[in-house]
């Protein structure tokens, strides 16, 4: 700011110097006003860096039916966290649709799908890698409004035909575009979708995930989905099977709430939309062993199609009209028999409401939970003797069974629950974490592993973790002295397999447990001998008696069968127990021995 003017003294004085009055003749020149201090000048702040986040790994689990992507968690103990789309929903429908120019995936994709049957396509990730002439894709085909070819590597292609405008002149007339998608293309549209759902939410950009997959799934149908998340930019970390995922979902939340692992012989139930998956593993120590596994064709869809058949044959009776045949018709009422499955899990009472469901009439029917068990009871009777059927195929009785962990949407729904409970008695049905999200945390988990458990390559041949094994066989000696194998070479431990001995009629059963050491040497072929058919084969082993155990009835009465369990820690140690069953009192004896 200049100094100010000198205004002289009061009596008339001179202007100052340089003031409008000319020059001021006094001898002493005039002290000028003092300069008022100047504002500091402050160069521009620079404008702050833009410092680009970390890329981070998400986990993604992808279903027949939906997907869900979870973030890692952020220090032991934690589970992560399933986050949701733009929409709000956490399970993300695993549909994509091409509308115009635009390819959807997701809640959008789902919620147009009535106005654009042909153009939207689902249920393709099962469809991961098999070729066009499987089984499950002939079945995929014959339930898809989507034409679907075989391209020239003997894939199925999806056929989207959409009428659009020319880029820029909406007024033009629309012309046809014709675009094919291959399952690997839909599932990167739909990878892509969930990836960018988490950058939303994070602010972080994501550049690898770790991806859970089916247990059915073969190792070309596994390296199928890893290049559909390479297609969507991300490179995959690891996979992990669909039941390991929710066995260390349900191990891992156990030990973080209770301190205690779940130990034991688990019976993972996956009641998905499609199938229903059973898995039997072991669990120790947080080592989970997968056994066996079988996929049953039920699941949240036969429930659905169970309830459209009622309402169908209802509003026909009321309005007199036949929806068979209407395909837009057919999946409006889908879609409402799906929601109505999921009230009736929580619910006593569900409404189903259809808009403009037939020719312009609205539908609005209610069942309650009663009627729609009533309805059920064929599925609930298929479901129940699949599971049993394979207890036995794998030698194993119901009550052998620890813990029984409920995953999927369909296991919220109670008659589900009570399914389990009696056909597991005497196992402990897990709850602890929600069906829809326990494959989800168990990924996420499993994020949380060391580096080193987690492969880079690009084959993911290597991704498994190494785990103690058995050097040699166990198993028993037979009447004859021959080795029969319970436990193969080979088998990671702790683990636990049972076998049942048929012994009709007999007081006392007398059992030698037995380890094969070395190979029983082939005889010298015989050229001029010919193929018996009847000629029992040799042995593989030869047993190395480790032990032995015995068991004998009351008095008067004789054995049926006799259980015996051989169990090896993950120290190596080995325990045998033997229940006896009597035939004429259903009395049990038991035995066990260590070794």
């Amino acid at each position: 700011m200049p100094p100010k003017k000198n205004a002289g003294n009061k009596k008339g004085g001179k202007p100052a110097k340089g003031g409008k009055g000319g020059s001021n003749n006094s001898s002493r020149p005039s002290t000028p006003a003092p300069a008022a201090p100047a504002t500091p000048v402050q160069a521009a702040a620079p404008e702050p860096e833009v410092v680009a986040k970390e890329a981070i790994a998400v986990a993604l689990s992808l279903g027949s039916e939906y997907a869900t992507v979870t973030l890692l968690p952020t220090a032991a103990g934690q589970r992560g966290e399933v986050i949701a789309d733009e929409d709000g929903e956490r399970q993300i429908p695993a549909v994509v649709a091409v509308a115009g120019a635009e390819e959807i995936a997701g809640t959008a994709a789902k919620n147009q799908m009535v106005r654009n049957l042909t153009g939207t396509v689902r249920r393709f990730v099962p469809l991961l890698g098999l070729k066009y002439s499987d089984a499950k894709v002939q079945a995929a085909i014959a339930n898809s409004a989507v034409p679907v070819e075989e391209n020239a590597e003997g894939f199925p292609v999806f056929v989207i035909t959409q009428w659009v405008h020319p880029e820029g002149n909406e007024d033009a007339d629309a012309v046809e575009k014709v675009s094919k998608y291959t399952v690997v293309d839909l599932t990167a549209v739909l990878l892509q979708s969930l990836k960018q759902s988490a950058e939303s939410y994070t602010g972080s950009p994501v550049n690898r995930c770790l991806l859970s997959y089916a247990t059915d799934f073969t190792p070309e149908q596994q390296q199928a989905l890893v290049r559909a998340a390479q297609q969507a930019g991300m490179e995959v970390t690891s996979l992990i099977p669909e039941p390991v995922a929710a066995a260390l979902a349900f191990e891992h939340i156990k030990r973080t709430n209770e301190n205690l692992g779940c130990n034991g012989l688990a019976m993972v139930v996956d009641l998905g939309a499609s199938t229903t998956t059973l898995s039997l593993c072991n669990l120790f120590a947080g080592l989970i062993t997968p056994i066996a596994h079988t996929t049953i064709p039920l699941g949240g869809l036969d429930l659905d199609r169970v309830l459209f058949t009622h309402f169908a044959a209802e509003f026909k009776k009321k309005q007199g009209h036949d929806i068979k045949g209407n395909r837009k018709a057919e999946e409006k009422l889908m879609l409402a028999c799906e929601l109505t499955r999921k009230v009736l899990s929580a619910s006593t009472t569900s409404n189903c409401h259809v808009e403009a469901f037939y020719e312009g009439i609205d539908y609005v029917s209610v069942i309650n939970r009663i009627r729609f068990e009533g309805l059920t009871g064929k599925w609930k009777r298929e479901l129940e003797e699949a599971i049993r059927g394979f207890l036995d195929e794998q030698n194993v009785d119901a009550d052998e069974i620890d813990h029984v962990l409920a995953v999927g949407g369909v296991a919220k729904i109670p008659m589900a629950t009570r399914l389990l409970e009696n056909v597991f008695g005497r196992a402990h049905i897990d709850t602890q974490v929600d069906g829809d999200e326990a494959v989800a945390y168990g990924t996420a988990i499993h994020g949380m592993q060391p580096a080193e458990h987690h492969s880079q390559a690009r084959n993911h041949d290597d991704r498994e973790i190494v785990t103690p094994h058995l050097t040699h066989a166990l198993g028993l000696l037979d009447a004859r002295g021959d080795f029969v194998t319970v436990i193969p070479r080979d088998t990671p431990v702790p683990v636990k397999h049972a076998v049942t001995i048929e012994v009709d009629g007999a007081a006392s059963a007398w059992l030698q447990i037995a380890e094969a050491r070395e190979l029983v040497p082939l005889p010298d072929e015989d050229e001029d001998k010919e193929d018996d058919e009847d000629d029992e084969a040799l042995p593989l082993y030869k047993g190395t008696v480790v032990g032995e155990i015995a068991v004998a009835a009351t008095k008067g009465n004789k054995f049926e069968k006799v259980d015996v369990v051989f169990t090896v820690h993950e120290n190596g140690k080995l325990h045998v127990s033997a229940t006896a069953h009597e035939a004429s009192t259903h009395h049990k004896v038991h035995a066990s021995v260590d070794i």
